[in-house]
This record gives C-alpha cells, sequence and structure tokens, in this order.
C-alpha cells in the first residue's frame, strides 16, 4: 500500500492525472520477489483454462499450488472442485477473499 501511495506522488508530481492512470498491483508469483502474495486461500476464483489444465486465477497458471485439474475439460467438473474448494469447512475463511484484477 505504501508503494503505491508512493508511485501515486511520484504521478502527481509528473503531472499525470488521476483518470489517465491504471496502477496494478504485481503478483509474488513465479520469480517475482516482491508483490502481493497470493493463495487459494486468499484470492477470489477467476477459473482459468488453459491446455494443460484449469487454474484458480490467472494470475496463478504456472503455480502448481493453484492447479485445479490436470485437464480443462469438462468445465463442470473445474467448477465443482471450486466450489468444494470454497466450501471446505477445513480452510479458514475467516476473512474476505481478495480480487486481484489481472487488466
Amino acid at each position: 500500500a505504501a508503494e503505491e501511495q508512493g508511485f501515486h506522488a511520484l504521478l502527481d508530481r509528473d503531472g499525470i492525472p488521476p483518470a489517465d492512470r491504471l496502477v496494478r498491483r504485481v503478483a509474488r508469483t513465479g520469480f517475482a520477489e516482491h508483490g502481493v502474495a497470493l493463495t487459494i486461500d486468499t484470492l477470489w476464483p477467476e477459473p482459468t483454462l488453459a491446455a494443460d489444465g484449469a487454474w484458480w486465477h490467472p494470475v496463478a497458471v504456472a503455480d502448481e499450488a493453484m492447479l485445479v485439474a490436470s485437464v480443462p475439460l469438462p468445465l463442470v467438473t473445474v467448477l465443482s472442485v471450486i466450489r468444494a474448494t470454497l466450501n471446505d469447512p477445513e480452510r479458514d475463511r475467516s476473512a474476505a477473499l481478495a480480487a486481484f484484477r489481472c487488466t
């Protein structure tokens, strides 16, 4: 949050109006050393289909922990796994899941 505020301050100094900005957080995935840590327990699902499977969210297509199914179809199976994960009483759901917008 502090980095984002600092970035907006820099844009203010450079004269870029807020209406002309699109600032997105960086996910700590792959080789990223900094950014927002995302997990199935903290991230609202955006089911993503790829040739090698179905994933919890598009930002996590390379993260094995976010793999929902090893094949993308049938879609009903993918959605059933996501629903079961969301409803699993063993998972900590004390905090609301966060959205992470890629676009």
